[in-house]
């Protein structure tokens, strides 16, 4: 009788160790799937954010390049002010003065931290392409020296046109973290 209260014992024991074991189990798939999907929900987060900022920095240029279009043809320097005061003066290069004529502009616009949301930043290029009426199709052959996202390496302006690339590169930091790990970047890139 003590042999077979001994057997009993051990048995409780042995099922009550197969229990626990099979618990934590559980618990840790359960702990290591929470984590995957909180790890999924930042990234998602950061990439909404960054492509927020893309679209801002699209809808800013744009505004820009109709507003000041005189001075974007003929490569002035114009300040673009939509999330900064004072304006961000930005860069032009002149690629071609000849016909067509073709302009390189970068800005980088920094977002304020708003509404809870963290700094954001839009790294903006754009080439505008400038035929004269009259002219054949002008054809441009680098745009992928100057916007390295275009799928195509030329564009092709018609007679009298004015042609614009512009790539807009968002990101879920300020422009000064750029390059840091777990910086997501998102790009929009329009031909007009």
């Amino acid at each position: 009788m003590l042999l077979r209260k001994k057997l009993q014992s051990g048995f409780a024991l042995l099922m009550s160790l197969v229990v626990v074991s099979v618990v934590i189990a559980v618990l840790v798939s359960l702990m290591d799937l929470t984590i995957k999907q909180l790890r999924l929900a930042t990234i998602s987060k950061d990439s909404e954010s960054a492509f927020y900022a893309a679209s801002g920095g699209v809808d800013c240029i744009l505004y820009h390049r109709h507003a000041f279009r005189g001075d974007y043809e003929t490569g002035g320097s114009v300040p673009v002010s939509c999330f900064t005061s004072p304006a961000v003066p930005g860069t032009v290069d002149i690629i071609q003065n000849a016909l067509p004529s073709v302009y390189h502009y970068n800005y980088t616009l920094n977002w304020p931290s708003a509404f809870g949301q963290p700094a954001r930043c839009s790294i903006v290029d754009m080439l505008t392409i400038n035929s004269e009426p009259g002219d054949i199709v002008s054809n441009f052959n680098n745009i992928q020296n100057y916007i390295p996202s275009s799928p195509e390496n030329s564009i092709a302006c018609p007679s009298g046109g004015r042609c614009t690339v512009i790539s807009v590169r968002g990101y879920n930091a300020h422009c000064n973290d750029i390059g840091r790990i777990g910086i997501v970047e998102r790009d929009i890139l329009l031909q007009l």
